[in-house]
């Protein structure tokens, strides 16, 4: 608060915290400094383990308005990002941190941090105590039951509602991450101001399709995605090379069609190629697909002669 105070006459301060890996804002960009020192609090320190402070900032500098002066932000942290888990949160292997520094840069905004330890050393390692608790009793019903799902232990045990509390637990953590990319393309996709209709869209529907069974079709889930969507990449890239190479145009000056048939017709023949791969076990069917899809938006895409390259 008396940092906040002491701001030079004329700053506008907005206060806010982290949390679910969004910026949630307490005080939005005012020049009243006392009333955005009002506006601070304790941390709530929950021990979501799945937090990420880089996704947070990005949040917020998505939110910042555009400005001539300069802009700021004190990020106080203590950095600490399992969002990916243990091997995603070393700085050099988090996306999120990088994501944070390419926003940050390209928005022209100064990011200072300060340290602030979390809620003492459970806080620092709940989950690696966690995630080794659960592996521990895995291995104890395995050797017990003959069964390494904890929550088919727990029935056998006739532990039926703490099963059932394990599952549901279980799959609302698993799926948490998921729910959260399931708001974000949901929300860009339909332009909605808020990620969360889709947040709990995503945890209903991840949940369902947990519980009827998904992961025995799993495998056949991975197959079909190397099928439909290199072919895609491929598409994308012959089409780029084929017309926009040059630069793209105006939109006010230049009319964009809402569907090109002709590369619709270039992804199904990358799509049937790379499924004629696989069934015939010929070759790598994702490589096969990129290829075709490139080729036949090559030799399909419109070339625009206004978009020639000068």
């Amino acid at each position: 608060q008396k940092f906040i105070r002491s701001l030079p006459e004329g700053t506008r301060v907005a206060v806010a915290y982290a949390q679910n890996s969004n910026a949630n804002v307490r005080q939005n960009l005012t020049a009243d400094r006392e009333e955005a020192a009002k506006a601070l609090r304790l941390p709530l320190g929950t021990r979501d383990t799945a937090q990420s402070p880089y996704l947070a900032l990005v949040d917020l500098l998505g939110r910042l308005p555009q400005s001539q002066g300069r802009r700021a932000v004190l990020l106080i942290s203590d950095g600490i990002d399992l969002f990916r888990g243990v091997s995603g949160s070393s700085p050099a292997n988090n996306t999120e941190l990088q994501r944070a520094i390419e926003r940050s840069q390209r928005q022209n905004v100064q990011v200072y941090t300060l340290f602030a330890s979390g809620s003492g050393r459970f806080r620092r390692n709940s989950f690696l105590v966690g995630n080794g608790l659960m592996l521990f009793f895995g291995a104890i019903g395995a050797i017990a039951f003959g069964e390494a799902d904890f929550v088919l232990v727990l029935y056998n045990l006739g532990l039926i509602f703490w099963g059932v509390i394990m599952l549901v637990g279980n799959i609302w953590t698993t799926n948490d991450n998921t729910a959260y990319a399931f708001s974000v393309a949901g929300a860009e996709l339909t332009n909605h101001p808020s990620k969360r209709p889709f947040v709990v869209g995503g945890v209903i529907v991840g949940a369902l399709l947990a519980v009827t069974g998904i992961y025995d079709g799993l495998i056949t889930y991975l197959v079909w995605l190397g099928i439909l969507v290199p072919p895609l990449g491929g598409v994308l890239i012959g089409d780029w090379w084929r017309r926009w190479r040059a630069g793209v145009p105006d939109r006010s000056t230049y009319r964009f069609v809402a569907f090109e048939w002709r590369l619709l017709a270039a992804y199904a023949l990358g799509v049937g190629s790379a499924w004629a791969s696989d069934a015939l076990e010929l070759g790598i069917p994702p490589v096969i697909g990129i290829l075709v899809g490139l080729v036949a938006a090559l030799l399909l895409s419109p070339r625009d002669p206004s978009l020639a390259r000068r």
